[in-house]
């Protein structure tokens, strides 16, 4: 005979999620999305916008990178016709 003991903590299932909130979910999704695509809009702002200026990029001063003389190039470089077409996955 098997006999079943519950934590505490255990609800079932038709406790998890009440009934009004399951039936009316997709309102729930739609509520979701509206506030979602109104926080998106708010930081479209026009009056915080720069103008249409981009902001330089901070590691431009890295490339192109300078070569390493310790590191000497002992073989023929691949074709870049076989390069291109590597796929490691």
């Amino acid at each position: 005979m098997l006999i079943r003991s519950r934590p505490g903590w255990f609800l079932p299932e038709n406790a998890a999620t009440p009934e009004e909130a399951f039936f009316n979910r997709r309102n729930l999704i739609k509520g979701a999305g509206a506030i979602a695509a109104s926080v998106a809009l708010a930081s479209c702002d026009s009056r915080t916008a720069k103008a249409g200026k981009p902001e330089p990029d901070p590691s431009a001063k890295y490339y192109p990178a300078k070569r390493n003389a310790a590191f000497k190039l002992d073989r023929a470089i691949s074709p870049e016709k076989v390069v291109e077409t590597y796929n490691n996955y």
